[in-house]
């Protein structure tokens, strides 16, 4: 089955830092991966938001420099 997927990051502020998928795009069922360059970003904390069809989820990552 295809889905449409986002994957976008945010800032811990709220601001969108990065759209790694859009929801115009659908993906298979499976695990994926995606390549995200953090060197433009200053060091924090982030988050960022998975939509997988009817799935969703929040996560939190930290980008160290």
């Amino acid at each position: 089955e295809t889905v449409p997927v986002s994957l976008k990051v945010y800032s811990a502020s709220g601001e969108l830092v990065a759209e790694l998928y859009n929801a115009q795009q659908s993906l298979k069922g499976g695990q994926h991966s995606a390549t995200f360059d953090t060197s433009k970003l200053a060091a924090g904390v982030y988050n960022y938001v998975l939509h997988a069809g009817v799935f969703s989820e929040v996560r939190q990552m930290v980008v160290v420099k």
